[in-house]
């Protein structure tokens, strides 16, 4: 899974270590089924990982804006027509994203020097 490596360089590339959280957007129309996506992130994490890592998704509505009159606005109902001027053609503007947004890490305490 491309994303447990992507997290795996973040926390080499910062030398972080003790992940216990990873938090996503996901879109609405990004083709991911949630529940899936963390089943599957669970199995992989617990390979990776010897603490639990929890994983916290945000799901992003698909929003798109009218060519005609640039509106924004939520799709709902597979309906892509402007609520302002009924044109149907759109930009998507968001809702079809996977992306990791941050990793919780417990900072290591630092080592009092021993006299």
């Amino acid at each position: 899974m491309r994303l447990i490596e992507q997290i795996e360089e973040e926390l080499q590339n910062r030398q972080l270590s003790g992940l216990t959280a990873v938090h996503l957007e996901v879109g609405e129309f990004a083709g991911v089924e949630p529940s899936l996506l963390e089943t599957a992130f669970q199995e992989l994490a617990a390979e990776r990982w010897p603490q639990q890592v929890q994983l916290r998704l945000t799901v992003v509505p698909l929003t798109v804006r009218c060519r005609q009159c640039c509106e924004q606005f939520p799709v709902e109902r597979f309906r892509f027509v402007c609520p302002r001027c009924e044109h149907a053609k759109v930009d998507v503007i968001s809702g079809e994203e996977l992306r990791l947004v941050n990793l919780t890490v417990v900072r290591p305490q630092p080592q009092e020097a021993v006299s």
